[in-house]
C-alpha cells in the first residue's frame, strides 16, 4: 500500500522561493513563525559559489517543501560569523517515509556585505562550520 493522503508535488505546489540556479533563497526566522515545521538531519554539506549544497533527511511525504532560515545577524567576530538552519515546512498531509533528498541554498545575500573579510557559517546539525575564505 502506499502513502495514503499524501499530495503530490504537482497538485501542491513550491512555496520555497527558488533562484534562477534552482538554489533556495534563504528566509528571515521571522518567517517561520506560525508555520508547521520540523527538524532535518544533514547528511552532507558543501560550499560551492555562493550557494550551500546539502544532502538532508527528514520524515515526510517528499513533496515537503525545506528552508535555511537566519536572523539578519552576524556576530561580531573576525571573519563574522553567521547561524543558519535548516529545516522542512510541513504542509496538510502527513507521512512518515524517511526521505533523502539533494537541494542547495543560495547565500549571496549573506556574504555579499562580507566577502572582503570572509565569513563562517555555523549550521544547525552541521559538526563543523563552513568557512568562506576572504577575497579582495
Amino acid at each position: 500500500m502506499g502513502m495514503l493522503g499524501c499530495k503530490t508535488n504537482e497538485s501542491m505546489g513550491t512555496k520555497s522561493a527558488e533562484t534562477s540556479s534552482g538554489c533556495i533563497q534563504t528566509i528571515n526566522s521571522k518567517e517561520l513563525e506560525n508555520r508547521e515545521i520540523g527538524t532535518v538531519r544533514i547528511l552532507k554539506a558543501n560550499l560551492e559559489k555562493d550557494e550551500i549544497h546539502m544532502q538532508l533527511e527528514y520524515s515526510g511525504c517528499g513533496n515537503e517543501d525545506l528552508y535555511m532560515a537566519w536572523s539578519g545577524a552576524y556576530m561580531k567576530s573576525l571573519p563574522a560569523k553567521v547561524s543558519l538552519s535548516p529545516g522542512v515546512f510541513y504542509g496538510e498531509a502527513r507521512c512518515r517515509a524517511l526521505i533523502t533528498k539533494d537541494v542547495c541554498f543560495n547565500v549571496k545575500n549573506i556574504i555579499d556585505p562580507m566577502r572582503k573579510n570572509g565569513i563562517i557559517f555555523l549550521i544547525e546539525g552541521l559538526d563543523e562550520p563552513i568557512t568562506v575564505n576572504a577575497q579582495k
